[in-house]
């Protein structure tokens, strides 16, 4: 993940927005990363692919930056089979975003603004409103399978688990493995056996 630190060395004059990731549901530092914004006075977004479910202290991811963008893809913890969201605290970000997934209508024969396709289908927003409701028994099982398999490769030399939830509360939908030389096989290799599982 980035750091405020090398984001800032990187800025430059032509910067129109600086872009977190929180990744494999992991927070990113968004305390760094919002203060090297308001310092450069650009805007500050957050690709939230993977951290539907997390938060930091008491605030949900979505409620960061200018906007986050969310993935509701069939390999997320939160699925709808496909599509996304973009979440903003900003109200006229948040209209233009209305309008612009209506082909850009501001009324049933006014167009105010290019726009898309964008609206969700039905299907697959009853989909997701049906998955709602297991989000945190998910979550809870998640940490359990990331518990299980900290506890198994703790004694192993050269392997570990990429830690999680260090700046917040992760939805363990991703267990990264991470191994060196001295464990003494290839990713590649592991991969291998763990395929023919």
């Amino acid at each position: 993940m980035i750091s405020a630190r090398h984001a800032e060395s990187i800025i430059n004059d032509r910067t129109c927005a600086v872009i977190g990731v929180h990744l494999f549901g992991n927070i990113c530092d968004v305390d760094g990363l919002s203060a090297l914004a308001r310092k450069h006075k650009t805007h500050l977004l957050f690709d939230a692919a993977h951290a539907f479910n997390c938060t930091m202290g008491t605030t949900h991811v979505g409620n960061f930056g200018d906007a986050e963008v969310l993935s509701f893809h069939a390999t997320k913890c939160f699925s709808t089979f496909e599509g996304g969201a973009v979440l903003t605290n900003d109200e006229e970000l948040a209209r233009r975003l209305r309008f612009n997934r209506n082909f850009g209508f501001s009324t049933y024969d006014t167009v105010d603004q290019l726009g898309i396709n964008g609206k969700m289908p039905e299907a697959c927003a009853a989909m997701g409103l049906a998955s709602l409701e297991e989000v945190e028994d998910r979550r809870e099982k998640l940490n359990r399978t990331y518990e299980l398999y900290r506890e198994a490769l703790s004694g192993l030399d050269g392997i570990r688990l990429l830690p999680v939830g260090e700046r917040g509360k992760s939805n363990y939908h991703y267990i990264v493995v991470l191994a060196d030389e001295t464990f003494g096989v290839s990713r590649d290799a592991v991969c291998k056996v763990l395929w023919k599982e």
